[in-house]
């Protein structure tokens, strides 16, 4: 939440959550579901040509962007 992991349950409404932080038996982490096949490229990194300092900022950028439900087109 807000970039910090929140320990505790979460309960839902439909497709949004409702409460975070309830007490229960919750030992995971609660996050989206994240599919990705392949991934070439982002935020103007090859992955292919990189070195691990470009690969962390395209991770660090991709967890600041997040990721688009399936109906948003790119």
């Amino acid at each position: 939440m807000d970039g910090i992991l929140v320990r505790g349950d979460v309960a839902m409404d439909g497709p949004g959550i409702a409460a975070v932080r309830l007490p229960g038996p919750g030992t995971g982490i609660a996050a989206p579901g994240l599919v990705d096949l392949q991934g070439n490229g982002y935020a103007g990194v090859d992955l292919l040509a990189s070195d691990s300092d470009p690969l962390m900022e395209v991770g660090t950028r991709l967890v600041r962007a997040g990721v688009p439900p399936i109906s948003q087109p790119w």
